[in-house]
């Protein structure tokens, strides 16, 4: 991929330019990203250090560790920190040990958490082990619980966090809900550790041009409708840009986590905005997406007399370069033909039989959905006897998910599909 042209930009542009980059490549060339750390615009900076440590070079501690020195943002100077820790070189720890020393109790968190990766490591830990008695609570609270507690649960029973020590391996993740961020979450995650990606995210349908998505709607298809709501700890209302970015830094997390024969089922719907389409084009453009599917569901809700009505999602199917169907479910046709769930307390959940034709269609056997939700990827994955990681923000969902998971049989061997395969 050839250098991207920079100069003479406007602030605007460049920052339209560094948030759309997404997933990068081999060979992408991140020349320009150095450069941007000295920039005037200190989002601008921000954004150069957050790609920067999308390229996962060596060479590229120098540069960051000499625009930290010199950075003044706060917000800045933990992200560089942030892609410091990022690299997973063993190279960078000279680096964080001396962040460690910052004065920034947010800035010194960061350098923990770039040093997690280093398990049995002795030099780590005897770094790390006087900050337990940091004079700053947050640093005590984060070394305590993140590298030397045995584990911190919540009173509910399904996990919040999980020590260094059990976090080392992926096997620490297996079949569980974890309630959390899923950016934080997945990036403690070790690279190449997951088969298949199984999700579907926030619609972000309360930031609408249409008056259906009204919070206290009380009349019409949307009355009394939980989504008018949002979710139970996520507004679903985010600025455009900013959802569009946040998206594509969770696939590039997804990404990364998969193995090279991977991929990731990533179910989305599009809508007409201010009278135009709007598709998802804009956060799957540069990722490698092999083939749309169809979801086709039955009927759906239209409120403007300028169009039909909408009745189907799209699932991208976005692949590592190795990714092959499983035996015989070629067969399966690119529309995919399923009724909405119904009977479920999460506002907008997909139907079980979804994950379970993309999982039963390929061999993986580590299945990750990074937007769990009520759990119905992890009970598709249960039923075909593979492995699941559920992350999810929401307490109260985690906890759904847990009990509808725990109710969920395994089919009998030889029992590995719902369907036929002409459908």
């Amino acid at each position: 991929m050839s250098e991207i042209n920079t100069e003479n930009q406007s602030d605007k542009n460049l920052i339209s330019t560094l948030e759309d980059l997404g997933y990068l490549p081999n060979g992408f060339q991140g020349g320009f990203l150095f450069n941007l750390l000295e920039h005037k615009n200190p989002k601008i900076r921000f954004l150069a250090a957050k790609n920067i440590a999308k390229l996962n070079q060596s060479k590229s501690l120098e540069p960051l560790w000499n625009a930290f020195k010199q950075e003044t943002d706060t917000g800045t100077r933990r992200e560089i920190v942030s892609a410091i820790g990022r690299l997973r070189k063993p190279q960078n720890k000279p680096y964080l040990f001396e962040i460690l020393q910052d004065e920034d109790p947010k800035v010194v968190c960061q350098a923990i958490r770039g040093l997690l990766v280093y398990d049995d490591d002795v030099l780590v830990e005897r770094k790390l082990k006087p900050l337990l008695n940091h004079e700053n609570e947050t640093v005590r609270t984060v070394i305590y619980k993140e590298y030397f507690a045995e584990k911190t649960k919540m009173d509910n029973g399904f996990l919040q966090s999980e020590t260094k020590e059990t976090m080392k391996l992926i096997e620490s993740f297996l079949n569980k809900i974890i309630c959390g961020d899923t950016l934080e979450v997945m990036r403690q995650m070790p690279d190449k550790s997951i088969d298949l990606v199984v999700t579907s995210p926030p619609y972000n349908l309360k930031n609408s041009t249409g008056n259906g998505m009204k919070a206290g709607t009380k009349t019409g298809r949307w009355a009394n409708n939980p989504l008018q709501n949002g979710y139970a700890h996520h507004n679903d209302k985010m600025p455009h840009d900013e959802y569009v970015a946040w998206q594509k830094e969770c696939l590039s997390e997804a990404m990364r986590l998969l193995k090279d024969d991977g991929a990731i089922f990533y179910n989305h719907k599009r809508r007409v905005q201010g009278g135009i389409m709007q598709d998802r084009d804009d956060i799957v453009k540069d990722f490698p997406v092999r083939q749309i599917i169809i979801w086709k569901r039955a009927g759906g809700f239209n409120f403007n007399p300028g169009y039909f009505v909408p009745s189907y999602e799209v699932i991208y199917l976005i692949c590592k370069p190795k990714f092959r169907l499983a035996p015989k479910k070629n067969g399966y046709s690119d529309v995919w033909e399923f009724s909405q769930e119904m009977k479920n307390k999460h506002p907008a959940p997909f139907p079980l039989a979804l994950p379970f034709r993309c999982i039963e269609s390929t061999e993986a056997q580590i299945i990750l959905d990074p937007f769990s939700g009520s759990g119905t990827t992890a009970m598709a994955a249960k039923q075909l006897n593979r492995k699941y990681i559920g992350i999810e923000i929401s307490p109260e969902y985690c906890e759904l998910a847990e009990n509808r998971i725990n109710g969920t049989m395994e089919l009998l061997t030889g029992e590995n599909t719902l369907f036929d395969l002409t459908n």
